[in-house]
């Protein structure tokens, strides 16, 4: 009855919009949103009770405290020929903020739950994150957007091949990257799941609740993840943007194929007294994925800003460089505890994540006669630990 009452007001919400619709098409679409709920949050037809225990679909509320680390590297190496000049240029930049401490809510009905996490302890350029996770005993999808701000670290490198003239030939050498900003950092991922034991294994039980895995059981994933990770240093900060010639953004953009394992532990579990209520139960269970990924598709964007005055530049981009790279290797580990007591569960886990780019190299002919061949390589990893408490009601 609840789901149903939430339905038809999720229905009467989307055809809100669409007044001009005719009667019989306001319920074509009223009709499309029951399916595809339905075929979202309903238990799989397969599901053995004697090792997921289904209670009805409920909403639930949640609070949670994270600990988050990322981290960002990129080697961008560019051989220039612009008239009788011929030099290498090199940036090794790397950015590795302190750990970060998050507090954050949650709310959800059923298999879907958004969230909404920000940052304690620091007093600016404060991080955030927001997430959308949909679990079922067939699918896990996990979308999360995490934006925040780290001082730049590297060195860049400049060597002159020719003229072999000393007044050029004496600028050869590395220099550590002097910054006075931070850079802007936006890591954007979008991961699901298929388990192919759905009768005995539920995911969902380890890491978003409102199932019980009453045995233990694991199952074989299929694993798809879009990763996009970017980072815009200050344009302002004039010094770093000269030493590195305005090379002012990278964006690296992936989707990833993967087959992995997940295995739900069951060390304690104490039934319902009611078969359909969630009064009484007392359940532990542990829970570890891993899933080895292939990126089939790579693709990197360098923004060179615009100059403005001698020593100045502006957000405008003057160059834009796109490069597809190769097959690359991808890899997300998951470690996650859930207690469930009643009405009430508690889940924590560690996740990590990592995605690298190497994009060999690519000629870039300039407009003036010039030639850059531009390559670039780097990864964008993050680990999370997670502890959440829920209530359903």
């Amino acid at each position: 009855m609840r789901r149903a009452v939430f339905i038809r007001i999720l229905a009467a919400v989307v055809l809100s919009g669409a007044s001009a619709a005719t009667p019989a098409s306001a319920q074509s679409l009223e009709d499309a949103v029951w399916w595809l709920w339905d075929f979202f949050s309903a238990p799989s037809r397969k599901l053995d009770p004697s090792y997921v225990f289904q209670p009805r679909n409920c909403f639930s509320v949640s609070t949670d405290y994270s600990v988050a680390g990322n981290r960002v590297v990129i080697d961008s190496n560019e051989e220039i020929y612009s008239g009788p000049l011929h030099l290498n240029f090199g940036v090794d930049l790397k950015t590795e903020p302190r750990v970060t401490h998050k507090i954050g809510f949650s709310a959800g009905y059923g298999p879907l739950k958004l969230g909404f996490s920000h940052e304690v302890g620091r007093k600016s350029r404060i991080a955030k994150d927001y997430s959308l996770r949909w679990f079922t005993n067939t699918f896990a999808i996990d979308a999360r957007y995490d934006r925040y701000y780290s001082k730049p670290e590297g060195t860049m490198s400049v060597e002159f091949l020719e003229p072999s003239d000393p007044m050029y030939m004496e600028q050869n050498g590395t220099a550590p990257l002097v910054s006075t900003g931070a850079a802007k950092v936006k890591d954007i991922l979008l991961s699901g799941v298929y388990a192919f034991n759905q009768d005995r294994f539920s995911y969902r039980a380890a890491y978003n609740g409102g199932v019980v895995q009453r045995r233990s059981a694991g199952s074989l994933l299929a694993a798809a993840k879009y990763a996009r990770g970017d980072i815009s240093l200050d344009p302002n900060d004039a010094v770093l943007m000269n030493m590195i010639m305005g090379m002012g953004s990278f964006s690296s953009r992936q989707f990833s194929l993967g087959v992995g394992y997940s295995y739900n532990w069951v060390p304690f579990h104490r039934d319902a007294s009611r078969k359909s209520d969630l009064d009484g139960l007392r359940n532990l269970t542990l829970n570890i994925t891993a899933v080895p990924m292939l990126a089939v598709r790579n693709k990197v964007i360098t923004t060179e800003y615009s100059t403005s005055g001698i020593f100045g530049y502006t957000g405008e981009a003057a160059e834009t460089f796109h490069m597809r790279g190769r097959v690359q290797p991808s890899f997300t580990a998951r470690s996650g505890l859930s207690y469930t007591s009643g009405h009430f569960y508690l889940t924590s886990w560690v996740d990590f994540s990592l995605f690298a780019f190497n994009n060999g190299s690519r000629e870039y002919p300039g407009k003036s006669g010039d030639l850059s061949i531009l390559s670039q390589r780097g990864s964008f990893s993050s680990w999370t630990a997670v502890f959440q408490l829920n209530y359903r009601f």
